[in-house]
């Protein structure tokens, strides 16, 4: 195959063989630093997003505990005001998760989860300010925690870091 070509033409071509090869590898290794970048990137979302979640979890809580003992008026409401201006705190954070570097299940879980704060919050206290069955209530409560401590999970289930996962399941 080389026979025919001129010494000039064979030194090129002995040469371009390993540059293509080099510029091929060079582009797989990009990819791959590009790929664990966007994934770093989620992950350090994900830890700010925990952050943020902390103080939501600890005023839903007092919420609850407040909601449940029947505890006054103007205590459920001031309860109700810091789970509020919590829950806006982290929704700013949740605003900036890149979710297309998690699975399908983990953004349906999420997602469901914060539409549970944005639905299912005001029907809940609609039935505190009722005086429904302390049961009813109590599930209701139940269900929007157990929500959060499912997304949480999925979060954790898809990290590629088992550490910082079994970090995101304990919180």
């Amino acid at each position: 195959m080389l026979r025919r070509l001129g010494i000039r033409a064979k030194v090129l071509a002995v040469l371009a063989v390993p540059m293509i090869v080099l510029l091929a590898a060079g582009a797989f290794i990009s990819y791959g630093a590009i790929q664990d970048l966007r994934y770093a990137r989620a992950t350090q979302t994900v830890v700010n997003t925990l952050d943020a979640l902390s103080p939501l979890t600890a005023a839903f809580q007092q919420e609850r505990i407040l909601s449940l003992t029947g505890a006054g008026r103007e205590e459920v409401q001031a309860a109700r005001q810091a789970t509020d201006q919590a829950l806006e705190s982290t929704r700013e954070v949740t605003a900036r998760i890149d979710l297309s570097e998690f699975p399908e299940s983990v953004v349906r879980d999420f997602r469901e989860q914060q539409d549970q704060y944005r639905t299912n919050l005001p029907l809940l206290r609609e039935r505190v300010d009722q005086n429904a069955q302390r049961a009813v209530i109590k599930n209701a409560f139940q269900k929007v925690v157990n929500g959060q401590t499912r997304a949480m999970e999925s979060v954790a289930n898809s990290l590629r870091d088992r550490e910082l996962a079994g970090y995101v399941t304990a919180n």
